[in-house]
């Protein structure tokens, strides 16, 4: 019980603290992640969230990511954040971004004046020049003069070797699907059968055999790098679809079973205590990063199946997110934290279109949120 009264209820002052212990430690990702996670918190002190707003214009500058934006209603911009988002926007949006006076004016104002004095002269970077005649072309093209296998296992081997994009990898599922539909295709691989004397089958268990292997091989890469599956008709698009939409869903429902089962065995500690609060496993924050995570994983899945299987993941968490989100609220006094799965879980049964879901999250959303700063109702 002395460890449960020890730690406050979690608010966005201690969201942040705890982004910077993490980003001091050089644990950036972690940082970036509880402090762009602020947004969801419904208590709002202006000073510590202008500071947070501050590193992470200052950490995308130093990353060299230009293209950062901050919400303004939920991350104060400081004089240094307002520099930066001005430059930002002359990189990217020359027609919105601040005139040159207005950016003198932003400049004498924030710190550090003579480190940013550079930033002034920065101009949009010039538009490359045109490259149509040297355009490679989409997989989905047909290119007179090349067969559709050797097209399918060149850009299977340059996605491998290059970056996992979502267009190289659409590419590449497109360009198998069209080489294994490929009636020259089939004729080669016959053609390769009779010459080697091989069994009759062979020619449908050779194609079977890589459809299996290159589903096996974008799968794992489409996983390493979040991809979403593609809607690709064919056999490599049809089989990879599958792998990833199941075996996504598979381990997100693993993931909410964990957190139920964690929430259900601290009452089971209970009623064995008489009712008596047991001590806490876990501290607010690790509560906070566990539901990030899987809050993102649920929208890798919901963005590899669309909304289809968006419906047959919801389901999961909303029965396993609402069940936590009472306990945290009640145990604990996490209001906060609380809400904050309640409000995620409304906005998914609104896409959805869960009547029953959508009745219970209004309920639950328009309960008063005590906080530090006095009840606030969203």
């Amino acid at each position: 019980m002395a460890l449960r009264d020890a730690r406050k209820p979690l608010g966005d002052c201690e969201l942040i603290a705890s982004a910077f212990i993490a980003a001091g430690k050089g644990d950036a990702d972690t940082c970036r992640l509880l402090l762009r996670s602020i947004v969801d918190m419904v208590e709002h002190h202006p000073a510590a969230r202008e500071l947070a707003a501050e590193w992470l214009a200052v950490d995308a500058v130093e990353r060299g990511d230009w293209s950062f934006q901050l919400d303004t209603h939920a991350y104060p911009a400081s004089p240094l954040t307002l520099l930066l988002e001005g430059v930002a926007a002359r990189m990217h949006s020359p027609d919105a971004a601040p005139s040159v006076g207005e950016m003198t004016a932003r400049w004498l104002v924030a710190p550090h004046r003579r480190r940013t004095w550079p930033l002034l002269a920065i101009r949009p970077p010039a538009p490359p020049p045109d490259a149509t005649d040297t355009a490679p072309v989409a997989a989905d093209v047909p290119v007179v003069g090349i067969e559709s296998l050797p097209r399918a296992i060149a850009a299977h081997l340059a996605f491998a070797s290059g970056p996992a994009t979502k267009d190289a990898f659409a590419a590449t599922v497109k360009a198998w699907d069209a080489a294994l539909a490929d009636g020259n295709t089939q004729a080669w691989i016959a053609r390769r059968a009779i010459e080697l004397g091989a069994p009759l089958g062979s020619v449908d268990r050779a194609l079977r055999d890589v459809v299996t292997q290159v589903t096996d091989e974008l799968g794992a890469a489409a996983d390493r790098a979040k991809l979403p599956a593609i809607p690709s008709r064919g056999p490599v698009g049809d089989a990879l679809g599958r792998r990833l939409r199941h075996g996504r869903l598979d381990a997100l429902e693993s993931g909410f079973a964990k957190w139920r089962d964690r929430r259900d065995d601290y009452m089971r500690r209970k009623d064995l205590a008489s009712g008596t609060a047991p001590e806490r496993q876990r501290s607010s924050v690790d509560e906070w990063r566990e539901f990030l995570a899987l809050r993102a994983a649920y929208k890798d899945v919901c963005d590899a199946g669309g909304l289809e299987l968006r419906r047959l993941a919801f389901p999961h968490a909303f029965s396993t997110g609402t069940s936590v989100s009472a306990w945290l609220w009640n145990e604990f006094d996490e209001y906060a934290l609380s809400h904050a799965i309640s409000r995620w879980l409304l906005d998914e049964a609104l896409i959805v279109g869960d009547a029953q879901a959508i009745e219970l999250g209004n309920n639950n959303c328009n309960l008063v949120v005590n906080t530090r700063l006095g009840p606030v109702r969203s």
